[in-house]
This record gives structure tokens, C-alpha cells and sequence, in this order.
């Protein structure tokens, strides 16, 4: 069974049936909507005001929402 991918929005319906009777049919309807890419913000935060040459990590905070 295939898919398209192109489908359009709106309300479908699939029905599968088992051995051409009736009784061995099965629908089900499902809904398509178009993709919203989820929004979310990363901010990092330094443990320290400075970075030194010296130093062999920077330690950030890191949020996410």
C-alpha cells in the first residue's frame, strides 16, 4: 500500500477490505493539516563574565523553551 505525499488538507477516509465481503471491511477517517514547524529559543548562558586562554572548558547554562 502506498501513500501520496501530496495529499490535501481536509478530512479522509481509508477503508481496507478482506476477501471482497462486506462484513470483512474496515474504515477509518483521519484528518490533514498542514506542518507547523515547532518554534522553540536556545539561550546559553556563560558560568563565567570571562574566558581565559588558560582555560580548558567553557561551562555554559543552557534553556530551551
Amino acid at each position: 500500500m502506498s501513500v501520496c505525499v501530496c495529499g490535501s488538507e481536509g478530512k479522509w477516509t481509508v477503508t481496507a477490505k478482506f476477501d471482497h465481503r462486506q462484513q470483512n471491511s474496515f474504515t477509518c477517517e483521519f484528518q490533514v493539516k498542514t506542518y507547523v514547524l515547532p518554534a522553540f529559543n536556545v539561550t546559553l548562558t556563560p558560568k563565567k563574565s570571562f574566558l581565559s586562554l588558560e582555560d580548558g572548558q567553557l561551562e555554559v547554562e543552557v534553556e530551551a523553551r
